[in-house]
């Protein structure tokens, strides 16, 4: 049932491969949040310190994404 709600409140691998798909024709460059926070997470596990809920960052989260963003614009060649 899961693969099939139309309203999931995460992310799937179907939903993944579409958004890649879209990114990779349009030249896109993406940042997997989730890689990033269970990287640096103990045991690659995410809690309230990074979500408030299923989906909404806490503020200092958000910061971190937003600084991983400017360095990945940053090493963009022109």
């Amino acid at each position: 049932a899961a693969a099939a709600d139309r309203l999931p409140l995460a992310a799937n691998g179907t939903v993944n491969a579409i958004v890649r798909q879209v990114a990779d024709a349009s030249g896109a460059t993406l940042l997997d949040a989730d890689q990033r926070f269970r990287a640096s997470s103990p045991h690659g596990l995410l809690g309230f310190e990074v979500m408030m809920d299923h989906c909404h960052l806490q503020p200092g989260a958000g910061q971190a994404l937003l600084q991983d963003m400017a360095d990945q614009i940053i090493a963009i060649e022109p």
